[in-house]
């Protein structure tokens, strides 16, 4: 029963970011592989992080980082992968979410979050896995809509417009 509990453990540990106890980044890239048409992918970025932990020290950059993976565990469904990809960076799979979907969500996550009187805001992109489209690139359409957000002013969130995918 120990030798059990002792690798139950182990792979709750192997699956898991020790600081969020959010999915990791191994998690979300199975969770990535195994992407249908109609899920979105959204990547959530903390705005202006590095002054956080630069005005305010790393301990509270990392209570920051705990608050929001906090509010997105909490908005989330069961079936969704909500993972910590680095840093201060959260990506999320959504089955069959689209982008309706993951803007609803992503409004509940900003509610949660204002409701905290957080010391930052987020800003987050959006992809909705294409038919025949690699999950790589519906990854790479997700981090486009980020930069976009982020280019735009921070503070809110951008769906990558639907693609064509050729198929060969």
């Amino acid at each position: 029963f120990q030798r059990l509990q002792a690798t139950a453990a182990l792979t709750r540990d192997a699956r898991t970011d020790p600081l969020t106890a959010l999915s990791n980044r191994r998690t979300f890239a199975h969770a990535l592989s195994r992407l249908r048409t109609g899920d979105a992918v959204v990547i959530v970025d903390l705005d202006h992080f590095k002054s956080v932990n630069d005005r305010f020290g790393h301990d509270a950059g990392d209570d920051v980082l705990r608050a929001l993976a906090g509010c997105l565990r909490k908005v989330a469904r069961e079936v969704d992968c909500v993972s910590r990809y680095g840093g201060e960076e959260f990506a999320l799979v959504l089955p069959e979410a689209g982008g309706t979907g993951a803007l609803r969500l992503l409004n509940r996550v900003r509610s949660a979050w204002e409701a905290l009187d957080p010391i930052t805001t987020f800003s987050a992109g959006i992809a909705v896995h294409e038919p025949g489209e690699p999950a790589s690139s519906t990854l790479r359409h997700a981090d486009a809509a980020l930069y976009q957000a982020k280019e735009a002013g921070r503070d809110r969130d951008m769906l990558a417009p639907a693609r064509e995918v050729i198929l060969s």
